[in-house]
């Protein structure tokens, strides 16, 4: 094998890593990395102590980029970087062509990189989830290959990266890094130009209703924004790219912030922007793709990072709440989408004739584009702003089910 990094570097994978049985969890100092990382211009500077559960190792994990660091800054740029800003200017140069170039193309760009996303990305951490296969490959590749490997990541992570003190699963991390940010930045960027694409032009728009469309997307979009950046501080680069599939970490992440007010905000109100594009472009077509790409990030959530946090924290949470899960009331299932239906329980027969009304209203009568606009924005101010209100309430004061139990309801009732 070529010697990369020096005399270090001429022992086995994985010899100077240190057993956590045998040094009682000492961790693995790399100082010259994380000055390496902190030089090319990263801002996240606090240090983690990570554990690889297979190599029963403890190490130090190395500083790492944001994507806009990575991406906007030359001084950043390695091969992985560069290869990911040469497909966003392939697709930059499709803004020139929206005039002659079919709507269906922008379309297929579009769901081309959320198929990407939601199904490929999904389908990787899902095996990783299982089985470790890309820490398990990592392990036997042969040194040819391990050599153009390390060439990759050291020409993004500067040449302090010492392959030999980081274990499998740190390289297995990074190598999956690049991918996502392969897929997440050509996402964004894809929607942004089919936002383009689909624009309509405000000549026959009403003025007043042309500066609602403005302010109303603008809102969504700093909303968006600051969700998923406020987010980011909270949980960093690890659990941002899914960095609990391959390794753990010792420090507990703190949870504040947005994550106070909502439910995984990055995948929920994390997606706002999406909704005031299709208000700014004025483009129903826009406003069903939004919807199907949002949903199938809600999937993703459902049916590949759910089932891995119940995975890894969920025991956790069991043993530490066994004695009082046993005491709680059995909740009836609620309904999601179809699931859990029930035509005979009241609630579920409500919001079947209210959705029938409102199909059949919608069919028969034309209300025109303010009425359904007004629907639209008065179910989202009570969806962000109501239910927001109730559960703050709820989460600081005990509010609901303490007016609940004074008339007589279980807690089952309450929720």
């Amino acid at each position: 094998m070529t010697d990369l990094d020096g005399a270090s570097e001429e022992s086995v994978d994985g010899a100077e890593l240190i057993n956590s049985d045998t040094l009682n969890g000492e961790v693995l100092k790399s100082e010259a990395t994380v000055k390496d990382s902190q030089s090319r211009g990263d801002h996240h500077t606090a240090k983690l102590s990570g554990y690889a559960e297979k190599s029963n190792v403890h190490f130090e994990v190395p500083v790492t980029l944001s994507m806009a660091d990575a991406l906007l800054k030359p001084k950043n740029w390695g091969l992985a970087e560069i290869a990911v800003n040469c497909v966003m200017l392939c697709q930059i140069l499709t803004l020139f062509l929206v005039r002659s170039l079919p709507t269906w193309f922008y379309i297929f760009q579009f769901f081309f990189w959320r198929i990407g996303y939601n199904v490929t990305l999904g389908l990787i951490l899902q095996r990783q989830s299982k089985t470790q296969f890309i820490t398990e490959w990592i392990r036997q590749i042969p040194d040819d290959t391990q050599v153009l490997l390390k060439n990759l990541i050291k020409s993004s992570y500067g040449t302090s990266y010492k392959w030999s003190k980081l274990p499998s699963e740190f390289h297995a991390w990074i190598l999956f890094r690049m991918l996502a940010m392969m897929i997440l930045a050509n996402d964004g960027l894809s929607y942004f130009i089919l936002t383009v694409k689909l624009f309509q032009h405000p000549s026959q728009t009403h003025p007043l209703l042309f500066v609602f469309c403005i302010l109303t997307s603008a809102a969504l979009a700093w909303f968006s924004a600051w969700s998923k950046t406020s987010a980011h501080r909270c949980v960093g680069d690890y659990a941002w790219y899914w960095g609990d599939f391959f390794f753990k970490i010792d420090t507990n992440l703190v949870f504040d912030g947005v994550f106070e007010m909502f439910p995984h905000p990055m995948y929920t109100v994390g997606y706002a922007a999406y909704y005031g594009a299709s208000i700014f472009a004025r483009s129903s077509t826009l406003l069903v793709l939004s919807l199907l790409a949002h949903s199938m990030q809600i999937l993703f959530l459902v049916y590949i990072e759910e089932p891995h946090i119940q995975k890894v924290y969920g025991s956790e949470k069991t043993e530490d709440k066994s004695e009082e899960s046993s005491k709680r009331e059995t909740i009836p299932k609620e309904m999601l989408g179809l699931r859990h239906f029930d035509v005979f329980r009241p609630s579920d027969f409500v919001l079947v004739v209210m959705l029938c009304f409102v199909f059949v209203h919608t069919i028969v009568y034309d209300m025109g584009l303010v009425y359904y606009s007004s629907q639209l924005l008065a179910w989202r101010v009570f969806h962000f702003v109501v239910l927001s209100t109730v559960l703050h309430a709820q989460s600081t004061r005990n509010w609901w089910m303490n007016r609940l139990f004074s008339k007589g309801y279980s807690r089952a009732d309450a929720f």
